[in-house]
């Protein structure tokens, strides 16, 4: 028999005996033991990040209070209700799932703080969010969990399972040219999970490109509300339903980013769309738990950033910069006042004409301010974490922060939006600066644009000193003509 079952029944063995603590003493046992590594790391194709989410896992309990399973992986701790451990998990992989199930929570709440708004009811957040983590965690673990403890559910349970056949779409359907886009992206969602869909005996489907997270929960919320038009007895008898569905790892808030924002109040901000900026910083352990256990290339590359080194030149480069700032600045003038004792030294020193620095008076000194300019046009999707990070290296220096993309919009530091229009101009951003009379600046962009050559001129007699922050390499040269600080945070040295 293979070890990892022979240790599942053992722990079974012992919840039927009602011996809780010995039976979550054998699964501590069993999730530290090296044949689920083993097990794991063949079944994640060798990789070793995907295991490490063992290492965050110190206290498991049975709790015959909850009805499935809750994990905080913040704090270590998994509670998993006896009975359906009893009933529904039959190996290691289903503990392996609720794992990743409460992590990928983490990552999508970290990537999208604010997506689902106010609006959203908070029973169907849970499901759709269900719906796709489901789908999601099944990329690195083979668990059919969800299959099997939903089996005997309705259409609205089905989604959260690989069913995609047993659904049904004439009730759960949004269509756009003749098109259902919810049963598109379900289907979309387990594409690339031919093993599970074998396991299930699942057929395989056909679907059209599909955008992940952020298009699901856009579409739902959309088929939620044109439900509300068409029949609002039929809408409140789904959210009993919703709300009746058992979660199988019970649903955390995560404390999404409470911001408010005044575009429709600011006529820079009219004709341009609003998106949430991703809560990710360096020295957050979600994140640095996340580097440590994820695989999946797409979610990896939204935060690899921040395990750099070069992020750390950003900052000494900004601080040098501010550092500069507050040394470099005009004075009326200064004053000498002559001490009870003058040295030889000091008396040369006057009578050359310059006075000793301790006894200098400056008037007239400036207060650091270096103007920051971010660029939020769509190809600069992938960076759009690194913002707060920017805003609050120089927070205590900042004079402005600009968003640009063919628009320059200003906004506050606090402010957890983005305002873009998409596309990129630098010379709108050129024109700007022209016009704000815009001396000490700290750029941040791809360089994926042009920089027409008068304002190139223009500006190059104006600006005192730029730092460039260029995102990645690429061979377009533009505001690095300009910049007397360059520093490449991809691709390059």
């Amino acid at each position: 028999m293979n070890p990892l079952l022979m240790k599942m029944e053992r722990i079974k063995t012992a919840l039927r005996s009602k011996d809780r603590d010995a039976a979550a003493d054998l699964l501590v046992r069993m999730l530290a033991s090296d044949e689920l590594f083993a097990y794991w790391s063949m079944a994640s194709q060798g990789s070793e990040r995907i295991p490490n989410i063992l290492r965050y896992v110190s206290q498991i309990v049975f709790d015959p209070d909850i009805p499935t399973a809750s994990v905080n992986l913040l704090e270590g701790t998994v509670h998993l209700s006896p009975d359906f451990f009893l009933e529904h998990m039959t190996g290691p992989e289903d503990v392996l799932f609720i794992l990743l199930h409460e992590r990928n929570h983490l990552i999508l709440h970290k990537l999208w703080p604010d997506l689902v708004g106010h609006e959203y009811p908070p029973a169907l957040r849970n499901w759709a969010e269900d719906v796709y983590i489901n789908a999601m965690a099944r990329r690195q673990v083979l668990s059919t969990l969800p299959e099997r403890f939903y089996s005997d559910g309705d259409s609205m349970q089905m989604v959260l399972t690989g069913r995609h056949r047993a659904v049904d779409w004439e009730e759960i359907e949004y269509k756009v040219e003749g098109r259902n886009l919810l049963k598109d992206a379900h289907a979309a969602m387990y594409a690339q999970a031919a093993e599970l869909m074998a396991a299930i005996q699942e057929q395989p489907v056909q679907c059209d490109e599909y955008n992940g997270f952020h298009q699901w929960m856009h579409l739902v919320l959309e088929w939620w509300k044109a439900k509300q038009r068409e029949n609002r007895q039929q809408l409140e008898d789904m959210t009993k339903v919703l709300a009746n569905i058992p979660p199988l790892v019970a649903n955390h808030e995560h404390g999404p980013v409470q911001t408010e924002t005044s575009a429709n109040n600011n006529p820079d901000r009219q004709g341009v769309e609003v998106h949430t900026i991703p809560d990710i910083s360096p020295n957050d352990p979600v994140v640095k738990m996340i580097l440590a256990t994820c695989e999946i290339p797409e979610i990896r590359t939204r935060f690899e950033m921040f395990n750099d080194a070069k992020v750390r030149m950003v900052e000494t480069m900004i601080g040098g910069v501010v550092s500069q700032r507050t040394v470099v600045c005009e004075h009326e003038g200064y004053s000498v006042t002559v001490p009870h004792t003058v040295t030889r030294r000091d008396a040369f020193h006057m009578t050359t004409g310059a006075a000793p620095v301790l006894w200098q008076h400056f008037y007239g000194m400036e207060k650091p301010a270096v103007d920051l300019y971010v660029d939020v046009s769509g190809s600069m999707s992938k960076y759009y974490m690194f913002i707060p990070y920017i805003y609050q290296s120089i927070l205590h220096v900042v004079g402005r922060i600009f968003q640009f993309s063919t628009k320059v919009v200003e906004v506050d530091h606090g402010e957890r939006f983005l305002f873009t229009t998409g596309g990129t101009s630098f010379n709108v951003v050129a024109e700007h600066m022209t016009q704000e009379n815009v001396r000490w600046a700290i750029l941040v962009s791809d360089g994926l644009s042009a920089l027409n050559s008068n304002l190139e001129r223009s500006l190059a007699r104006q600006l005192e000193h730029l730092v460039y922050l260029k995102v990645q390499h690429n061979t377009h040269r533009n505001w690095e003509r300009l910049a007397k600080d360059v520093v490449l945070l991809e691709g390059g040295s």
